[in-house]
Parts: C-alpha cells; structure tokens; sequence
C-alpha cells in the first residue's frame, strides 16, 4: 500500500533540472528588457537587452553543434569579458559542452599546454589577441576551429591561419530548439577556468625575487605568502 502511495504522490522537490540554459531563459521570461552593457576592447559600448542575448547564445549553440561540437567537447575561450563572450558562456554550456575559459595573460607555451592538454575542439578568442592565437595555433593541432568573436568587416589579418571562422557568421545558422536545451547531468561539469599553470609546468619567473617559489617550477602559495607577481613568484611578508 505504501509503495502504491509513493507510486503516485509526487514529492516535495521540484522537478526542474538545474541547468545553465534556465539561468538564460529565466532572465528572458522575466527580466528580457533589461539591458545588457558591455565596455567593448576596441572602444565604445554595446547595449542590448536579455532577450536579444538569449535569443543570440542559442543561435551560437546551434551553430556549434552544427560544426561538429558533441556532448562534453571543450571549447576554449580566449577573450575580454564582452557581450559575444557572455553569449559563449550560456551557448556552449547550454549545449551539453565544457567552456574552458583561458587566461591570455600567460605565456604563449603555457597557453599551448593548456589548450593541448584540455584537448579544446575549438577556441573562440578576441580580435585583440589575433597575433597571440595565430603563434599558437600550429602547436594546437586538436583545435578544429577558431572563432573570431567579431564581424566579418572586423575580421584580423591572419594569413595562413587554418580553419578561421567568424563569430557574426557563425550566428546566421537556423536556430535549432534543441541546442540549448540539452541536459548537463550526463558531463561533470560545464565550465572549467584555469587561470595559473599547473605545477608540472615549467616556470618562467620575470622578477628576481624567487623567495616564495622554486625554481624552475611553479608552487602553492605558503601561509606566509600574501601577494604574487607576474610570472607567478610569490613575495614572502616581512
């Protein structure tokens, strides 16, 4: 007779999963014309609302998913916080896949092993780091496309450069009700920010201070450690 009851008399616990698309949908449902303000790199600044940023991140997961992206592929970031860079966030985690998120700030072998060793199928990076992504590019050869996050008009120069895509255009793909409302339960996780290399790295100090770190590897921060220092050296407190 219990068994019958549980059978069925729902529960207490919504039934909803928890996903990253809701976050979206929820801001367009009820916040759709707020704005959205973002401080562009090339200068300027860009406005629109929740519901035009929801409307364009599902456009985006289509087309990468169009392009070959399947459930828990990574795709590499490599850009200034903007409108185009929030729509990747909601896009590709939307769509069932693993946004890593890459610091530029890194040296250029640094930028390569992480890349390489998340195994990113594609990168989506600023115009601004045109020459760092195309000195990289030949030691990345996992990544089958890069994404420029512009227009075509302000597509970069980048002569010899493989598999280049535009962003803009990218975005022109049918839009597929399917593509951000795949459910992440079946991947560990959809985001994954790496912003310091890891400690089989070699390290490349810029300062001569080295009290806080070893040479020639890169260490965790001691209790007596209060600050860093480009290239990772720690300055140990007086």
């Amino acid at each position: 007779m219990t068994d019958d009851i549980h059978r069925f008399l729902p529960g207490q616990m919504m039934s909803t999963p928890l996903l990253i698309s809701a976050i979206l949908q929820r801001a367009d449902r009820y916040f759709g014309d707020v704005e959205v303000v973002s401080q562009l790199s090339s200068g300027g600044t860009h406005r629109y609302t929740y519901r035009d940023c929801h409307r364009r991140a599902r456009q985006l997961a289509a087309a990468m998913v169009t392009q070959g992206m399947r459930m828990g592929d990574r795709v590499g970031t490599l850009a200034w916080n903007s409108y185009r860079h929030l729509e990747a966030y909601y896009a590709v985690a939307g769509a069932g896949s693993v946004l890593h998120t890459l610091n530029p700030r890194l040296f250029q072998e640094q930028i390569v092993y992480m890349v390489n060793h998340a195994q990113d199928g594609w990168l989506l990076f600023d115009p601004a780091f045109a020459r760092l992504v195309q000195a990289i590019a030949p030691h990345c050869p996992g990544v089958k496309g890069w994404i420029a996050l512009c227009g075509r008009d302000e597509m970069p120069q980048m002569d010899g450069m493989p598999a280049l895509l535009c962003y803009e255009e990218l975005l022109r793909t049918p839009l597929r009700a399917c593509a951000t409302h795949r459910a992440q339960r079946a991947i560990p996780r959809v985001f994954s920010t790496l912003t310091d290399p890891p400690s089989c790295m070699p390290c490349r100090p810029r300062c001569p201070i080295l009290s806080g770190c070893r040479r020639g590897t890169w260490s965790a921060p001691s209790s007596r450690c209060f600050t860093s220092t480009p290239g990772g050296c720690l300055m140990r407190r007086r």
